[in-house]
């Protein structure tokens, strides 16, 4: 194991409506339990999907609607009207947190609505002043993924062939993904979300055609190295939260696989 000083961080958390059972009854308690250093938590939602937090300070809401950058109906537009148009826009909510939150730290998780944390657990390490992100690995490899970070960005690769970066979560930096936004508009001229869906093949509008996990945790290892350190976890994708003796650190309850809200309590 990694012998961990931990860094205080925010974290940063895109809700659809959806999801809001999961959210609020297991993701929201675990994370504030949980996330060691956590300082403030930001749920990005619409107004539909907001709740009364009043007994917890730190956690604050922002409307998805505040975001001038762009909006869902010109994500679909581009997209040519796909249903799947809510997953695209969900990886660009993620990715321009660091510029439409004005008081977002350094260093901040993007964390899955649907994902809980069950163990007290770190995502930043301070050694000796040099912060780095403690990034989880999965096994997953999805060809589209690497195809579209390779018109993203030619030359971009996964750090290695057996594992890669989609955990359902991942630890930030803002001066990683500012150089990213800077390079990927120059290479395609354009803003960041037009040049980032242009590289979608449009045979994948209606599926996977992109990994923001992906494409971030491999830029920071190629240009930003000293940002960005391996920790694995072990998780996995439930319908229900796992019992005690499974030993996970993190479980995801995906919509798809959980169509009511489990039985099973922490």
């Amino acid at each position: 194991m990694i012998p961990i000083c931990p860094a205080a961080f925010d974290m940063v958390v895109p809700l659809h409506k959806k999801d809001t059972p999961v959210f609020y009854t297991y993701t929201l308690p675990h994370l504030l339990k949980n996330a060691i250093g956590l300082q403030t938590l930001y749920i990005v939602c619409s107004p539909d999907a907001q709740k009364d937090l009043s007994g917890s300070p730190n956690v604050e809401f922002f409307d998805e609607r505040k975001i001038t950058s762009f909006s869902f109906q010109e994500v679909k537009k581009f997209l040519n009207g796909t249903s799947r148009a809510g997953w695209y826009y969900q990886q660009l909510l993620k990715l321009y947190a660091h510029q439409y939150l004005k008081n977002l730290m350094e260093h901040y998780v993007i964390w899955d609505s649907d994902t809980v944390l069950l163990k007290p657990t770190a995502f930043f390490h301070n050694d000796y002043g040099e912060i780095r992100g403690l990034y989880a690995i999965s096994p997953e490899r999805n060809p589209p993924y690497m195809e579209h970070m390779e018109r993203l960005m030619p030359g971009l690769k996964r750090l290695t062939h057996e594992w890669g970066g989609v955990t359902h979560h991942q630890p930030w930096t803002k001066s990683v993904l500012k150089d990213l936004f800077r390079q990927v508009e120059f290479r395609h001229g354009t803003q960041f979300w037009r040049g980032y869906l242009l590289c979608v093949e449009q045979k994948h509008y209606g599926g996977s055609g992109c990994a923001d996990y992906e494409i971030v945790m491999a830029f920071a290892g190629r240009n930003h190295s000293g940002t960005l350190q391996i920790r694995p976890l072990r998780w996995a994708n439930r319908r229900e939260l796992p019992s005690p003796s499974e030993d996970l650190d993190f479980v995801s309850l995906h919509e798809h696989m959980m169509p009511l809200l489990p039985k099973t309590t922490a």
